[in-house]
C-alpha cells in the first residue's frame, strides 16, 4: 500500500471544521482483507449552539468504513471520500458560518450588555435555512455490497 495514495485519497474530506483525522487500520474478519476507518475530528459544539450545528458537527464527525483486500482499499476508500466530500464540505462551511454568526452576534452582545445576548444568538442561528437531513436511508435490498459503510448521515 503506497502511504501518499492512502493520504492523497482521505484529503478531501479535511475542511474548516474537520482540520484533523484519524485512522485505524486493522484486520477484517474476513482473511486476507483488511478494515480501514477514518475518523475526523471535530472540535466540541457548546451546549447553547443551535440544533443545526450540533447536527451539523455531528455529521462531520461520522466515520467512513472500508472493507476489503489490501490492494483495492486505496481505490475504495478514495470513491468514498471522493462520494461524500461534496456534502461533507458544504456542511463545514455551514457550520462555519454559523459559528462566525454566533461569534458576532456574542461580540455584538457584550458591547450591548447581558440580556440581548440570548435574543441576537438566537436570531442569528434562525437565520439558517434548516437543519440537515439526518436521517439513514434504509435499503432493503440484498445484492449491496456491504463492504464499504458510512454514517447514518444521508451522505
Amino acid at each position: 500500500m503506497n502511504p501518499a495514495s492512502l493520504l492523497n485519497a482521505v484529503t478531501p474530506i479535511l475542511n474548516s471544521k474537520t482540520a484533523k483525522i484519524t485512522m485505524d487500520i486493522s484486520a477484517a474478519s474476513t482473511e486476507g482483507e483488511l478494515m480501514v476507518v477514518v475518523k475526523p475530528l471535530v472540535g466540541p459544539v457548546s451546549d447553547k449552539a443551535p440544533e443545526e450545528l450540533r447536527l451539523l458537527s455531528a455529521a462531520l464527525a461520522q466515520p467512513i468504513k472500508v472493507v476489503g483486500e489490501p490492494d483495492a482499499i486505496e481505490e475504495k476508500l478514495a470513491n468514498m471520500v471522493e462520494e461524500q466530500a461534496g456534502k461533507r464540505n458544504g456542511w463545514a462551511n455551514r457550520a462555519a458560518a454559523l459559528d462566525a454568526a454566533i461569534s458576532a452576534a456574542a461580540a455584538k452582545d457584550a458591547k450591548k450588555g447581558p440580556k440581548k445576548a440570548t435574543e441576537q444568538t438566537t436570531a442569528a442561528a434562525s437565520d439558517s435555512p434548516g437543519p440537515v437531513n439526518t436521517t439513514q436511508d434504509t435499503d432493503t435490498s440484498t445484492d449491496s455490497d456491504d463492504s464499504t459503510v458510512s454514517a447514518g448521515f444521508d451522505l
